[in-house]
């Protein structure tokens, strides 16, 4: 799955509380900033989306690594870290996560800068539901569309 089929897939499972929005047009002008912002009732968040062609051998996702498809650049894993450390006092804690598609159309969300570099195991996967359901979780809202 590519990268924005994942997040276009993710986006129409969420109710139509939660704003959502591209930040892509920030990226040129600012590297690093992630892909995506939400913000609902209760909350907000700022993820990056990354997608895999091929289940890694390792069963492993993530890591920072510039040249490699699936991870992150070092720009965007300090942004992150930067906006992870602003925001440890927040009521829900962090709001920043990297979200990893796999083919299988399931994805794992990685919530803390070790799963960031180190990666986390592809068991950890859950359906594009189950993101969105935890997307809708984090930043409130109520009615699915």
């Amino acid at each position: 799955m590519r990268e924005k089929n994942l997040y276009q897939s993710v986006d129409r499972k969420l109710p139509t509380e939660i704003h959502r929005q591209s930040m892509t047009g920030a990226s040129t002008s600012c590297r690093g900033t992630v892909d995506r912002y939400y913000d609902g009732p209760c909350g907000d968040l700022w993820v990056e989306y990354k997608s895999l062609d091929h289940m890694p051998r390792s069963g492993l996702v993530g890591g920072v690594n510039a040249s490699k498809k699936g991870c992150y650049t070092p720009q965007q894993y300090d942004w992150m870290l930067r906006r992870y450390n602003n925001s440890l006092s927040l009521p829900h804690g962090p709001n920043v996560v990297g979200i990893v598609g796999l083919p299988n159309r399931t994805a794992v969300i990685q919530r803390t800068p070790t799963e960031w570099c180190e990666g986390s195991p592809t068991s950890a996967a859950v359906t594009i539901q189950e993101i969105a359901n935890w997307i809708q979780e984090r930043c409130g809202g109520s009615s699915k569309r």
